[in-house]
């Protein structure tokens, strides 16, 4: 994790301007929180779909603070993969690194949770943000595309010939289809508070 105190940014100027470090750290920040996120949701999914057949209400509290609102905690016995440390080299074992185990990966991300939010945070705030960081990464995604037809046209010649515009990319819109997917489901957490019949409704067939 980066250290986001004034004396790093202090040291760092003498490489980069003040304005790419705050960009960057920024942009490490949404891609930490996105990864934890994704997680949290990917959980309570899960649990809507072992729920959907005795029609019973979801074990968590949308209004809550997180970690008070019935969210699953990691198990005991498993290690924290960010903790592992190589003993040769003595670096934290990353877990893009490795093949995690599902319990592996949530005991990673609720650590991420953890670091990122505040005890007092709702699951509902958490929801919201895991959705609005997904709606800026489609679009992030797709306004990269379109710098990149921009600066084409200007450089080569006949470049939309040879090129597909950024509405059109396969990348672009397959990123576009996960995002109604993701939304689908938050939107849906967030509506029904927990209601595993309601909210698998429209949803599961999608995923």
């Amino acid at each position: 994790r980066l250290v986001r105190g004034e004396h790093d940014v202090e040291k760092t100027k003498l490489l980069v301007d003040e304005k790419a470090v705050k960009t960057g750290v920024e942009s490490y920040t949404d891609i930490v929180r996105r990864y934890a996120l994704k997680g949290l949701v990917a959980l309570l999914l899960a649990h809507a779909k072992k729920e959907k057949k005795d029609q019973r209400v979801l074990p968590f509290s949308i209004d809550a603070p997180w970690m008070e609102a019935g969210v699953p905690l990691p198990d005991n016995t498993v290690a924290n993969p960010a903790t592992t440390l190589n003993s040769s080299h003595l670096v934290v074992t990353l877990p893009w690194e490795n093949q995690l185990s599902p319990a592996q990966e949530w005991a990673y991300q609720y650590s991420l949770l953890q670091s990122e939010f505040s005890p007092k945070t709702t699951l509902k705030e958490l929801l919201m943000h895991a959705m609005q960081l997904e709606i800026n990464y489609c679009d992030r995604v797709y306004k990269s595309k379109k710098k990149d037809d921009d600066r084409g046209r200007h450089v080569i010649p006949l470049y939309d010939k040879g090129h597909v515009v950024a509405e059109n990319d396969p990348v672009v819109i397959e990123i576009k289809k996960e995002l109604k997917v993701f939304r689908d489901v938050v939107e849906s957490l967030l509506r029904n508070g927990g209601s595993a019949s309601e909210m698998m409704v429209g949803v599961q067939s999608r995923l």
